[in-house]
């Protein structure tokens, strides 16, 4: 099995047969809508068959066509009208191949995450000025 791995942001990709779009704020919209921990919060799921469920939404989400995706997630019950059907697609090895590459690119994208502070307020103080160019 291809292990190749790529930033998930980047797209179209090809991972285990699936041509995926690239992760956009409609991804991460969706993500959120069903509960997509790993792909929101960066919180892998201990328990198995949670994080082949969410590993199996992510990767309906990003490889059907936009149209099915779009009117699928808001059915009553995406698992079962959709989900399930779905993985009838994917093997084991296509799933642990998915969160292999799924689990190195949320890990380094944890390492880039970067907090930023408002600078404090400095009332009565003179204006900073930027450094001469050099």
């Amino acid at each position: 099995m291809n292990s190749q791995i790529f930033p998930i942001t980047d797209g179209p990709q090809i991972l285990a047969g699936l041509k995926l779009r690239p992760f956009t704020l409609g991804t991460m919209e969706l993500c959120r809508q069903l509960n997509l921990s790993m792909f929101c919060d960066g919180e892998v799921p201990e328990d198995t068959n949670e994080r082949v469920r969410q590993v199996a939404a992510y990767l309906f989400i990003q490889s059907e066509p936009l149209a099915l995706v779009l009117a699928m997630v808001d059915s009553k019950d995406f698992d079962r009208e959709c989900l399930r059907p779905f993985k009838f697609r994917l093997t084991p090895a296509v799933i642990d191949a998915a969160i292999d590459v799924i689990g190195k690119n949320l890990q380094g994208a944890g390492e880039m995450v970067v907090e930023v502070e408002q600078k404090p307020s400095m009332a009565g103080a003179k204006e900073e000025t930027a450094p001469p160019n050099s």
